[in-house]
């Protein structure tokens, strides 16, 4: 598969990663008790993640991961911190921050945007190649 080819299919798969978690994510948002700027910043990775797609997708047919990329570093970082916040929350017993399922979700969100993050740096490394 050519790194162009590789770029749009990340570029799709991450619109549709955020259409489908953005939702459950706010929804889960509105539990009482739910630190609202951890919200703001997986907002702002999901924003980042959504503008370096539409880059990614109008830059045919060179190669265009750089925003891509700085979307799924933020919204990966910010993934691990929820996700072992959320394995806290458990461990502690605390029932107002949500259920083992929503633990799972997130944990596999943070591997998906973990993967994500790996291939828009290898996009990046293949452009850096090619101009050089």
């Amino acid at each position: 598969m050519t790194p162009r080819k590789t770029e749009t299919r990340l570029a799709i798969l991450t619109l549709t990663g955020v259409v489908i978690f953005l939702p459950i994510e706010t929804w889960y948002s509105l539990t009482p008790g739910l630190n609202q700027p951890s919200y703001v910043i997986t907002l702002l990775g999901m924003l980042l993640l959504v503008w370096g797609a539409f880059v990614s997708l109008r830059s045919r047919p060179t190669l265009a991961p750089g925003i891509l990329g700085s979307g799924y570093a933020w919204t990966a970082a910010h993934a691990w911190l929820l996700t072992v916040g959320r394995v806290d929350t458990l461990s502690r017993d605390v029932e107002a921050q949500g259920s083992s399922e929503m633990i799972w979700m997130t944990a596999a969100f943070t591997i998906a945007v973990t993967l994500g993050l790996a291939v828009s740096l290898l996009l990046i490394v293949e452009l850096q190649r090619k101009t050089y």
